[in-house]
Formats: structure tokens, sequence, C-alpha cells
């Protein structure tokens, strides 16, 4: 017998079991009070003793997110700028994520701790690492400190809805804490620093509050464990603000790449003025950059996109600034390795006569030998 034939069948007996059964047989059940248990007052009192626990609980919370992530919050000062930083591990003397503007132009930063929030010390941070694509910078402490304490860093994906605290220093307002949740997660996000440099990432869009300072700090989940690093707010509209996630760190730091071969602005601290752009491909899109390092007017650096993705695919460089080309830098991926490749015109003939190989990307060349 089928589900169907067996259900109909149950359903048929259920119904002549009801109809013989006689009046006297049946149960009769006391009348339904309709008068509630209880009073309207007492349930609005019970929920609102509810509410009061859940905010309790959340304000718990958030306090013990700040305790535990305030000693890994640190101020950058870069220059006459400001922004945030977070130590991710005690290596060597430590070291300090941040975003890449934070830093950028500067081979050195003053690092602030918390424990010299009240007075004028600084340490000095030297930036080791950095990805203007992503917008990420690594900072190398130059000295030894006993108050090194990275953040712990979450090993469970964050999600839309999770509750998500941010620290930093907004406007110059000190470890200041804030939280939210999160809004929607994005990927391949891209947005323009201003209007020149252009960054793509997989981003974390948060209603959490952040502000110019906040840059670089972290993003946290309730256990204070980092879940993104706080990079930009949609300056137009209220309460989408954005940080970078964990994916986008960890490829960075994985990395032994830096991409400074990079977002194509009009000034770059890398290659100098952009003088001007071509599109090779006719596609609508430019793929070939002219650059004047010297700032004289005079092009010194050309650069190749030829995958326009706004990485470097290939830089010329013209020292002498005579229109001969005396080195050429490509970035290529052989068997799922990038390998670093540096041409050389040493007699300025516009013959290449060595090659060069940078093969584990620390951005010294391996093996060098001539072009016959």
């Amino acid at each position: 017998m089928s589900d169907k034939a067996y259900l109909r069948a149950l359903i048929s007996a259920l119904l002549l079991s009801v109809a013989q059964t006689s009046s006297a047989d049946i149960i009769k059940f006391p009348p339904i009070s309709l008068e509630p248990h209880v009073s309207l007052n007492a349930f609005k009192k019970s929920l609102n003793t509810t509410f009061d626990k859940i905010e309790a609980s959340r304000n718990s919370s958030s306090r013990n997110v700040f305790k535990k992530a305030f000693p890994s919050v640190v101020k950058i000062v870069s220059g006459e700028a400001f922004g945030t930083g977070v130590i991710i591990s005690n290596q060597g003397n430590g070291l300090v994520l941040t975003n890449h503007h934070v830093i950028e132009g500067n081979q050195s930063v003053a690092v602030v701790f918390p424990t010299d929030r009240d007075s004028d010390r600084r340490s000095l941070g030297n930036v080791i690492k950095v990805d203007e694509i992503s917008d990420l910078a690594l900072i190398h402490l130059a000295e030894p400190r006993i108050d090194i304490v990275p953040i712990n860093i979450s090993e469970i994906e964050i999600e839309i809805g999770d509750d998500v605290h941010a620290l930093g220093h907004p406007y110059g307002e000190d470890w200041t804490y804030t939280r939210g949740y999160v809004s929607q997660l994005r990927k391949n996000y891209s947005w323009s620093t201003g209007t020149t440099s252009h960054h793509v990432a997989d981003i974390i869009q948060t209603q959490t509050p952040i502000n110019p300072g906040n840059s670089g700090g972290p993003l946290l989940n309730n256990n204070a464990e980092l879940v993104g690093i706080n990079t930009f707010v949609n300056s137009v509209a209220d309460g989408l603000n954005y940080s970078l996630d964990l994916t986008t760190v960890g490829s960075f730091l994985s990395s032994e790449v830096d991409r400074i071969r990079i977002s194509f602005a009009e000034d770059s601290s890398i290659f100098g003025k952009l003088i001007n752009s071509a599109d090779e491909n006719k596609n609508g899109n430019p793929d070939f950059y002219l650059y004047d390092l010297s700032y004289n007017q005079v092009v010194d650096r050309y650069i190749v996109d030829n995958n326009e993705d706004l990485l470097a695919d290939k830089i010329f460089f013209d020292e002498n600034e005579n229109s001969i080309i005396e080195l050429s830098v490509s970035f290529e991926v052989i068997e799922g390795d990038e390998i670093t490749v540096y041409q050389f015109d040493d007699d300025e003939d516009g013959a290449f006569d060595h090659i060069g190989l940078d093969t584990d990307q620390d951005g010294n060349i391996d093996h060098i030998e001539p072009i016959n």
C-alpha cells in the first residue's frame, strides 16, 4: 500500500471511530477562561526585564571586548597624519598591521602604545611590506618592548548580522570604542581613495561607526578577536563603513611580493607624477602609463598593465632621461610561482645585455647571466 493510500485509510478509520462514539463517551473539557493569567502590566514588566538583561549582557560584552583589545591597539603617526594599527605578532620586536594610506610615502613611522598615551614616548616602526591594491601595510618595531600584546585572530567566519566592534583614533579622539553589526559581505569590491588611488579587496560592510583616524584599526567579534581591518567609509551616506576581511589580510601576510606596482595614481610615491596614459588595446581601459619620477616634466618610467587589473606587468626605466631604456622589470608567473625578471641594457645601445631572476621574491636577484 502506498503512503497516500495508507494515510487515506487511517483517516477513514478515525472518522468511523468518531461517528460510532456516543455523546456519553465524549470527553468534556472545562470552559476556557478568557481572562489573561498574566496582566498586561506584568507582561510588559517581564518583557522589559528581559530586554534589560539582553542589554546588560551586550554592555558587558562591549566592556570585555574593549578591555581585551585595548593593549593590542596602537596609534600610527606618519608625518602630519595619523591612523590606527593593531599588533598581530611578537615576532622580532613586534609586527603592526595598518592601512597603506596611513603610512603612504613613509618608510618609517612613530608608534604610540596604550601605555604611552599620556606621555611623549614614541616607538620607531619601519614599514617592511605594503600592498597598495588592498590598502595594507606591515610595520616592524625597531626596538623591543615588554608590552607587546598581539591581538587574537578569529578562526570563525564572520556572518551578516553578527555584532562587531571597532577601536581606534577618530579625529584624534584616542582609543575610541564603537560597536555595530555586519551589514553585508562583498567580494572583489572596488573603491577609490580621493580621486586617484584605486583599490580592490574582499570587504566587510558594517554599521559600526568609524571615521578618519580609525583607518588601520581592528574590527572585532564579541570575543575581541580580529575579523577585519577598518579602512574607509562612504562619505555620502551614513552607516556605510567598510573593513578588509581576513581573507584579504591573510593573502597580504602570506605573499612575499610587495604590490607597489600598483594603483596608477596621478601622484605616486613609487613612480612619481603621472604624465599620460594610453589605451593600447582600444577597449576603453588604460593599459599603458607614463610617469615622471624626477618631477621635471620628462618621462622616465613606462608602465604596462596588460591585464588591466591595476597591477603593473612590466616597468621600463629610463634613468638618464635620454629615451633609452636601461632596465626592464617584468612580473611573471611560471608554474604557479611569481618570478621577477630583470633585463639590463648596460651600454644603452637599445639591446638588453643581461637578464636577472628574483625567484624567491625577496627583492634581490638570485641569478644573472648575459644575453647572447
